[in-house]
């Protein structure tokens, strides 16, 4: 009794030489406060002595006492994961363990020994009672426990060590391992597969592997890591091969098991059906072998022998088309045997086709047939389906064949005509259409008339004949009719170029000026809106005056059915004709088109040599009537042929006394408006039509009755003027005249002639010299006599009729998808004359055909008039192109060396190959896949992902074999635009075709808790579900590898408050939080680590718990009390505040303590009112919210307001 004030001291020894505790108080109590008054477990002393008032007392006895937190008792216990589970992820309640009496933190300890002392793996000090570590560990057995933290640091007794085993992707646990879809087990797959398999939840990526080893040993496998669940080798996988298959799951250092082995074996077996020639054909001439396409199928090996051994082989060769030609050599007569197999884009062969067999004689007077080609179904492999593919089906029924000539040694033509047979039926026995023509091409016309069913096939065949109407020629050797091969067909009127409109029909083949030798061309036009039928005219003059031919027709084209001008049917008015065409629609007769015009020229009929004034020479290309005019300027014939080295130009007349002037005008180009207006040097009255101006000028000139090289004068035209004559004396040119017959050789170069001219249009006429007054032509020319106009002029020409493809130049908009076989006809000359042997094709992108060529095929014969004309190329040259192309004969004749004859005038075509169709990508299922359908004759397939339409920042780029890919490592998340491209044999690219722009956004989380709206008392736990995609089978095909998580007190995470990256679906803080609102997210990575988009965010309070208030709480008390408060879970010290004032300000007393209790150390003053209150503090420092009192220290009453607590 008495003392004012007490020191106390507290320390582990006896002695108190340096107390851990040295206080005093005016209270008979103390609690210590914060962390440097902490008391470790163990043995501790303590006295008291009176300070106050002086002097000191003495100390008091020293009492003992002993501190045990870490008790055994006093341990985590461990909830999760129990003892030796395995553990695909750590997600909660893994791993979790009860609350220890007195822990500010715990620290979980992972080792891979049973052993406290052990190095552990991880180690995490936590304020919470649950972690999840945010690595992924490697398959294994581990082991943890946890330790407990007291607020000063000091470790309490540790749980008890628990084993566990990291299972990641283990056939232990479900759902774990990949479950295979396809290739199936023990199936058959026609094409190189693509893997697939389920997605496994935390997937970094998958390994896959296959081998052809017969025992399935995976030693030398083909190893594939993919971040995706499906795969398709860029490599075509070997035809009748077993492959054995599996696939795991990888996620950072865990490596899952295997999944079973499946096994499966490539049977690409689709066979090509050979088409032509016929198989058993007998009396073939020169083949063009043709099949249909296979499905998968790059390029085709084809094989020809002459036995069915094929031992040994005659030929073979690589073709990326479905037609061939002999290559390399052709034996005329002989019995071939013919095979061919399908190769994929690796190289790979599928399966033979039938062997084919057929007979072929070179003696053969059977017409080989060219136009339409042989029709098949486009699709005949069931469910395997080429898109885009070539269709064999044409709009009209237009047929075109070769000219039948007499075989070698002779050669000429030999047909006169031609029969024409369609029918429904292989057999022929009841005629859908037949049709005599004089051309080697034919289509119906209103009198014969043929209207074939849309998409019905047709059969067709042609036979020779001696003359219209007559029966088919005979083969002698067969006693049959000379029947061509049965070709099949098939019409679709909608595949006709697209009708145009206006008043009249546009013209479209054959071009302007274009020349047929010893031919009629087939006559085509745009169709007309509306029309029904057509009208078309040919006469020899532009204004129609006279007609040639009148013809109605139901469809845009005609091929007449007589022969205009051909030497071997004894018509030889040669020259230019003029053509129009006029529809019927409902409105009656349009006007008519526009006049074009052709020439039909004659052959000239090449020979090595020609001799002067023979009767060889004497080739009839143009004729007048006699006596006209007066018998001295009368003309009645015009001849024309050439050797190698000259021309010869001839005429019947005889040389009158008087003086007078034979002139020959040479047109070269037949093009309108181009060459000389008037004649060179003398003011003769003649004028050309423009479509025939001369660029040469012959002068005979008639001096006294004589003609000769002095008299004779040539004129060559510079493009602007006439240049000076020259005299036949001075140049390579000769003379001859004989009994009423001249002839003039010159030589070629002279009047412009060479291999690529060689052609002109002639005309022929007589000059009054005193007058200038024109007298007589050849042809007869109707204006002559009114106006010395020049119109009607003959042609001649040593070049050949190009067939196919047709030609584009007058702008037709049809397109090749791939080359298709060359097709012309041989010139006419017979007996040596024109000894064709061979030829020179040219393939060029310029139409001047400038060197280096783009292809060149040469076919050498060992005979005359015996060899193919029509070629095939193995490859498609260049790509998608406008290309032109142009054939000269090769002559041969024993005893001569070999010559070439004159080019063809070139035609052109445009090649646009197939591209893909149906273009697909699945950007909303969490994996990018892009797909398109099997195109025919694809080699390879060039796919380009880029992210700007221009396609400079490509992210994937790639050529594969197959119709779809799947990027082997993800993309990231932007609008993407894609492309993809055929690319045929010999790297030929067709055009670009793009797909429809994406934007790729990977799934967002879901299921976040702690949800919006929750009021969390301690450290959150953040939970989602797994992200996962399925197919609509329910296979899952995608899967998160990791998460971000991001938490912010901020909504638009402007700050980060708190954030982490792990492998599981849950995560713990180890630290504390402040109390608040928060805002948190999450978003995954895919396999590659690329972030996705956030989830929403989603809210939460964070609260901490309040202390209860034990004593005091209210009423009045008599001393300064001692403050005593329920424990919280988690908490490292407790905040106690003092006021007089219920809003705590100012403060009385503030402490921070360690423990439940506060005893101030000096006398509070009486007779006041005090409000206390208590908040926690984790181990970070961060405080709860305060729970509060109010308390009477005396013995007076006071008056209060209202007062909350909390």
């Amino acid at each position: 009794m008495g003392a004012n004030q007490y020191r106390l001291q507290v320390d582990d020894q006896n002695d108190f030489n340096t107390p851990t505790i040295d206080i005093t108080s005016w209270n008979i109590t103390y609690t210590p406060l914060s962390t440097d008054q902490a008391l470790s477990d163990g043995d501790w002393y303590w006295r008291v002595r009176v300070e106050d008032p002086s002097p000191v007392s003495a100390w008091s006895t020293v009492f003992h006492f002993t501190k045990i937190w870490a008790a055994p008792q006093n341990i985590p216990n461990l909830l999760s994961p129990s003892e030796g589970q395995e553990l695909a992820f750590f997600d909660a309640p893994a791993f979790s363990w009860t609350a220890v009496l007195g822990a500010a933190q715990y620290r979980f300890r992972i080792t891979q020994t049973p052993n406290y002392n052990a190095t552990p793996i991880l180690s995490v000090d936590t304020l919470a009672r649950t972690y999840q570590p945010s690595e992924r560990l490697a398959n294994s057995t581990y082991y943890w426990h946890v330790i407990p933290i007291d607020p000063s640091n000091q470790l309490g007794t540790p749980s008890n060590i628990q084993s566990f085993i990291a299972a990641y992707g283990m056939n232990t646990i479900g759902d774990m391992v990949p479950t295979m879809i396809s290739p199936m087990d023990e199936s058959f797959p026609t094409f190189t597969p693509t893997f697939q398999w389920t997605a496994i939840s935390g997937a970094e990526h998958y390994r896959l592997e296959y081998t052809d080893d017969k025992t399935c040993k995976f030693d030398t496998s083909t190893g594939i890591d993919t971040r995706q669940t499906s795969f398709t080798p860029s490599d075509p996988l070997s035809n009748d091969t077993q492959f054995c298959w599996r696939v795991r799951v990888e996620s950072g250092p865990a490596i899952g098991d295997w999944s079973e082995t499946w096994h499966f074996t490539k049977k690409w077996d689709l066979q090509p059906v050979l088409l032509t020639p016929t198989e058993q054909y007998l009396t073939g001439l020169y083949p063009l072998y043709s099949w249909t396409p296979v499905p998968g199928a790059a390029r085709y090996h084809i094989q020809i022998a002459k036995n069915r051994d094929f031992n040994p082989i005659y030929e073979e060769a690589e073709t990326a088309n479905t037609s061939f030609t002999p290559q390399s050599k052709y034996d005329g007569t002989s019995h071939y045997y013919w095979r061919v197999w399908p190769i994929a884009g690796g190289g790979e062969y599928g399966a033979v086709s039938e062997v084919g067999e057929y007979q072929s004689n070179y003696d053969s007077l059977a017409p080989v047939l060219i136009y339409p080609m042989y029709y098949y179904q486009p699709v005949e492999y069931g469910q395997f389906i080429m898109n885009p593919h070539e269709d064999r089906t044409v709009a009209f029924p237009i047929f075109m064949w070769h000219r039948v000539m007499v075989a070698s040694p002779v050669g000429g033509v030999y047909a006169s005509a031609y029969r024409l047979q369609v029918d429904e039926s292989y057999l022929f026995n009841s005629i859908d259409w037949q049709y005599d023509t004089e051309n080697t091409s034919a289509s119906p016309t209103k009198n014969e008339d043929f209207s074939p069913v849309s998409g019905q096939e047709y059969y067709w065949r042609v036979c020779p004949l001696t003359s219209l109407n007559d029966a088919c020629q005979i083969n002698p050797g067969t006693g049959e009719p000379w029947w061509s091969q049965v070709w099949k067909a098939r019409f679709d009127k909608n595949l006709q170029i697209n009708p145009t409109t206006g008043d009249a029909p546009s013209l479209l083949r054959p071009a302007i000026g274009q020349e047929s030798v010893e031919a009629t061309p087939l006559l085509e036009w745009w169709p007309l809106e509306g029309a029904t039928e057509y009208q078309v005219e040919v006469s020899r003059d532009v204004d129609f005056i006279t007609s040639e031919i009148t013809e109605t027709v139901n469809i845009s084209a005609y091929s007449p059915k007589y022969s205009l001008a051909q030497r071997s049917l004894g018509r030889t008015d040669f020259g230019t004709f003029y053509w129009h065409v006029r529809a019927f629609t409902a409105e009656g007769w349009s006007r008519w088109s526009d006049a074009w015009r052709f020439q039909i020229a004659a052959q000239s009929e090449w020979r090595y040599i020609r001799s002067p004034g023979t009767v060889e020479n004497r080739l009839l290309i143009g004729s007048d009537p006699v006596n006209d005019v007066p018998s001295e300027y009368d003309l009645t014939t015009l001849y024309a042929t050439q050797s190698d080295t000259d021309w010869f130009f001839g005429f019947d007349a005889v040389p009158p006394s008087l003086d007078m002037t034979y002139v020959i005008y040479i047109d070269l180009d037949n093009i309108t408006g181009s060459g000389a207006t008037v004649p060179p040097e003398r003011s003769y009255q003649v004028s050309t039509n423009p479509e025939h101006r001369p660029e040469f000028v012959i002068y005979v000139d008639d001096i006294g009755g004589i003609i000769d090289l002095q008299n004779t004068w040539v004129f060559a035209w510079d493009g602007d003027v006439w240049g000076n004559g020259k005299r036949f004396s001075e140049i390579d040119a000769g003379v001859y005249v004989n009994a009423g017959y001249i002839e003039l050789r010159i030589s070629d170069g002279i009047i412009g002639m060479n291999n690529d001219t060689n052609s002109a249009s002639v005309m022929l006429f007589s000059v009054d010299t005193i007058t200038g007054v024109l007298k007589d032509t050849v042809p007869s020319d109707p204006d002559v006599s009114v106006d010395s106009y020049l119109t009607r002029f003959s042609a001649v020409s040593d070049h050949m009729n190009l067939i196919f493809p047709p030609n584009v130049s007058s702008g037709d908009p049809n397109t090749l998808t791939s080359l298709l076989p060359f097709f012309w006809d041989w010139p006419t000359g017979s007996n040596g004359a024109t000894p064709f042997a061979g030829s020179i094709l040219q393939v060029d992108l310029d139409e001047d055909y400038t060197p280096p060529h783009e292809a060149t095929f040469q076919i050498a014969s060992n005979s005359q008039y015996f060899s193919e004309n029509h070629v095939t190329l193995l490859g498609d040259i260049y790509g998608d192109h406008t290309y032109y192309w142009r054939v000269q004969p090769r002559y041969m004749l024993p005893g001569y060396p070999v010559a070439f004859g004159s080019w063809t005038g070139g035609w052109s075509f445009h090649r646009l190959g197939l591209t893909p169709e149906n273009l697909h990508s699945s950007p909303n299922s969490s994996i990018i896949s892009f797909s398109w359908d099997m195109a025919e004759g694809a080699e390879l397939y060039h796919l380009q992902v880029a992210t700007d339409p221009g396609f400079a920042n490509r992210v994937v780029e790639v050529l594969t074999p197959m119709n779809s890919y799947i990027p082997q490592e993800t993309l990231p998340q932007s609008v993407y635009y894609w492309r993809v491209q055929i690319v045929r044999f010999e790297d030929i690219a067709n055009t670009w075709v793009e797909g429809e722009p994406f934007e790729f956004i990977l799934p967002q989380p879901q299921g976040l808790t702690p949800a919006s709206g929750e009021v969390i008392h301690g450290t959150p736990t953040y939970c989602w579900n797994p992200v996962e995609a399925a197919d609509d089978a329910g296979n899952a095909f995608f899967s998160a590898w990791r998460y971000h998580i991001q938490v912010s007190t901020d909504p638009s995470f402007r700050i980060v408050y708190d954030s982490i990256d792990t492998y599981n679906n849950c995560w713990t803080p180890f630290k504390g939080y402040i109390d608040g609102n928060y805002y948190w997210r999450v978003a995954l990575y895919d396999g590659n680590g690329r972030l996705g988009s956030y989830s929403p965010a989603a809210t939460f309070t964070k609260l901490y718990a309040s202390p209860t208030l034990i004593s005091p709480i209210k009423g009045k008390i008599q001393s300064t009390p001692t403050f005593v408060w329920s424990p919280v879970t988690g908490a490292a010290t407790y905040a106690i505040e003092v006021s007089w004032y219920p809003t705590f300000y100012p403060l009385y007393d503030v402490q921070e303590t360690l423990n439940t209790q506060y005893t101030p150390i000096w006398n509070y003053a009486l007779n006041k009112v005090y409000y206390w209150r208590v908040a926690i503090r984790d181990h970070d420092g961060l405080q709860g919210p305060f729970v509060a009192a109010r308390i009477i220290l005396g013995n007076v009453y006071f008056l209060f307001n209202p007062f909350i607590s909390k």
